[in-house]
């Protein structure tokens, strides 16, 4: 049972800290066994890459992380850099866990308690996946807990004597100012750690502070009354004060990383053709506050009106694969305990909240991952739901009965383990590094460029090119890769290539592009040769037909004499007069002069790479139809409708002034 007082913290002992060691240490055993061997995609490629090279990677800069890695990386010679630096990740995770166990034991539960709880967060899906694989979460879940014990702990006495001062003693005077400046730096490292976790790692940290500040706010902060060894020094609360705003502002010196690695970054500057240098960061006072703020993220951000209820949903569904719906129940036996410990009670709910609060308006790919903080504080809960169930049990049936608690519990940490290996051992996850071997084994021409839709495809190539120097000459494209809006499509990005005299390879099937480009196979990839329509566009058939304002249609082009069951091929040209909202389909029909549909064809124009809310002003698309017709079809002279409409609703947009819904494209006559 919790003890009744938030100050009563338990002291620990050599065999508290013994068994969050091995506590820890079976995490990561775990972690190891399942850790991926090398090179990932996304940002642990990105990661695996700035480490060893001491580079500078996507906002907010992360310099602790990165610096720490490149020691790891020097210390610890296991596999390729990629490697070394997944295993950092499940060094991190398990010193979690073991802060976790101290944490646990501070607050008065029971060891076994503890590490029971302790394994039920290791294993639980969200926070055993940042462990297999470079990434910062594992580093932001140590600072969670150390924070949360170090908040604990903060007012604690440091247990020495002040030695008075004693004029014309040296010595004496001497050991003043040592012990002063120990009882000055033990209040400064809670600041400090928190400082560090802010400026110089994640800025998610922020919504810890308020429930950092309910834990420690009773703690005595202050000096004791009396002489202070250092003569002059009238106001020790204020030095206290001040010491602690400096060692919580220090941190920040470190974000000076970035101007001072960014020259020595080879993947910020790419020479793309014979042009200027593609620069990725500028080093300009502009450029280092946007990194280290992370502005670019901003738009992420958006309040979730109509989309409450799936948010909620997405994160109890998360909630539920982390602890399932023993551990949850477990928590809510736990929070109810707390209302013994009110204060303590307060913070972790605080903390929760404010981390909840923020993942459900934060809409980004690995959103999954921003939870963590907010399960460390359910793993409390669940530590004290498993407490309050011993200890009722012993009440009732002695040691026998909290020994069936305990063991019954232990099954929740176990059974997340079985369930959770197969998803998420990856220490067999080498298709990347292959893929990517492969590919640049090709025999490209000297300076190509790759092009991908997607970032997270392209770290890989960077981290073989610029750590193991496969193929450096080789550059590697996609969208968004700068903040402008000559790149925020692939499509965008095609034509700036394409501008600039290049002929880009694909480094995968795309359909879609050939209603805007003309694509060439070439040494096992696709190669982008130019637009796909012919300029100025000739059509057979001339156009000039809106529909509903934002797209017209320019003209179309029908197979000559097409013969009762054979195939037509009817092409149109779409040129968009405005950004279109969502994706369109379009159709062709053959019909009768009474209106009867006989053949046709619809399909979505663009497929998955290129959709109708990609399109840009000016494109020229070129939208083919393969229509079958029927054998018995009599000849004859039948009409050719051509439209858009929305799916699923099936709407079609109308044709600008008028109220018809299909534009005509003429006759044909079939044979």
């Amino acid at each position: 049972m919790m003890p009744a007082h938030a100050n009563d913290t338990r002291p620990l002992g050599r065999r508290d800290y013994l068994a969050a060691m091995i506590t820890g240490l079976v995490a990561f055993i775990v972690y190891a066994l399942t850790a991926a061997p090398g090179v990932l995609p996304g940002d642990s490629g990105e990661f695996q890459l700035a480490a060893p090279l001491l580079g500078v990677v996507h906002p907010t800069g992360y310099p602790l992380y990165l610096l720490l890695g490149k020691l790891w990386t020097l210390l610890v010679p296991l596999g390729d850099m990629a490697y070394r630096m997944n295993l950092l990740s499940a060094v991190f995770s398990a010193l979690a866990v073991a802060c976790f166990c101290v944490l646990s034991r501070q607050l008065g539960l029971g060891t076994v308690t503890s590490a029971i709880a302790a394994l039920t967060l290791a294993f639980g899906r969200t926070f055993w996946s940042q462990a297999v694989r470079a990434e910062v979460y594992a580093l932001n879940s140590l600072f969670t807990v150390v924070l949360f014990l170090l908040a604990m702990r903060g007012g604690e006495a440091s247990g020495s004597k002040t030695m008075p001062a004693q004029s014309g003693g040296a010595l004496v005077m001497i050991a003043g100012y040592w012990q002063h400046l120990l009882r000055l730096c033990r209040p400064c490292l809670f600041p400090f750690v928190l400082g560090l976790a802010v400026f110089a790692h994640h800025r998610l940290a922020i919504l810890l502070i308020p429930a950092l500040i309910v834990l420690a706010a009773d703690r005595n902060q202050g000096w004791p009354d009396g002489r202070h060894p250092i003569p002059g020094m009238r106001h020790p609360n204020r030095a206290s004060g001040v010491a602690c705003l400096v060692a919580f502002l220090l941190p920040a010196l470190l974000n000076l990383y970035v101007p001072w690695r960014a020259p020595a970054t080879p993947y910020l500057r790419l020479p793309v053709g014979g042009g200027p240098e593609l620069v990725l960061y500028r080093n300009t006072l502009a450029d280092f506050l946007a990194e280290i703020s992370g502005s670019v993220f901003r738009g992420s951000l958006e309040l979730p009106t109509a989309g409450l209820s799936v948010r909620l949903a997405m994160a109890w569904h998360l909630l539920m694969q982390q602890f399932g719906p023993v551990g949850l129940s477990l928590a809510a036996i736990g929070l109810v305990g707390l209302r013994r410990r009110p204060r303590f009670a307060i913070a972790l709910v605080l903390a929760y909240v404010a981390v909840l609060a923020f993942c459900l308006v934060y809409y980004i790919g690995d959103i999954a991952d921003l939870f963590t903080p907010s399960y460390i504080v359910i793993a409390l809960w669940i530590a004290g739901g498993i407490s309050l169930l011993a200890t009722m049990a012993r009440r009732i049936a002695r040691w026998p009965g909290q020994a069936c608690i305990l063991t019954l519990a232990a099954l929740l940490p176990m059974t997340l383990l079985t369930a959770n290996w197969p998803a998420l051992d990856m220490s067999k996850e080498t298709a990347t590094r292959t893929a990517w071997q492969n590919l640049l084994g090709r025999s490209l021409p000297q300076g190509a460029i790759l092009v991908s839709n997607d970032r997270d495809e392209m770290t890989p190539m960077w981290y073989l090119q610029y750590v193991e120097g496969v193929r450096p000459d080789l550059i590697g494209l996609f969208p968004k890769i700068i903040a402008d809006s000559q790149f925020s499509t692939l499509g965008s990005l095609l034509d700036w290539l394409l501008a600039r005299g290049q002929k880009p390879y694909l480094i995968k099937q795309m359909p879609g592009l050939e209603v805007k480009y003309s694509l060439q196979a070439a040494n096992g990839l696709t190669q982008v040769m130019g637009y796909a329509a012919a300029m100025p566009v000739q059509p057979d058939r001339p156009l000039d037909s809106s529909l509903g304002g934002v797209v017209r249609l320019i003209g179309a082009d029908v197979s000559k004499l097409p013969s009762a069951g054979e195939v037509m091929t009817v092409t149109l040209y779409w040129l968009p007069d405005a950004i279109m909202s969502e994706d369109y389909h379009s159709f062709v029909q053959l019909m009768t002069a009474d209106g009867e549909r006989l053949a046709g064809s619809d399909h979505r124009p663009g497929e998955a790479f290129y959709p109708t809310s990609m399109w840009m002003s000016g494109d020229v698309i070129v939208d083919r139809h393969v229509i079958p017709l029927p054998t018995l079809l009599a000849p004859g002279t039948y009409d050719l409708h051509a439209g858009m409409y929305s799916y699923p609703s099936l709407k079609r947009l109308p044709l600008t002034g008028s109220n018809e819904t299909t534009i005509a494209l003429g006759s044909i006559q079939i044979r």
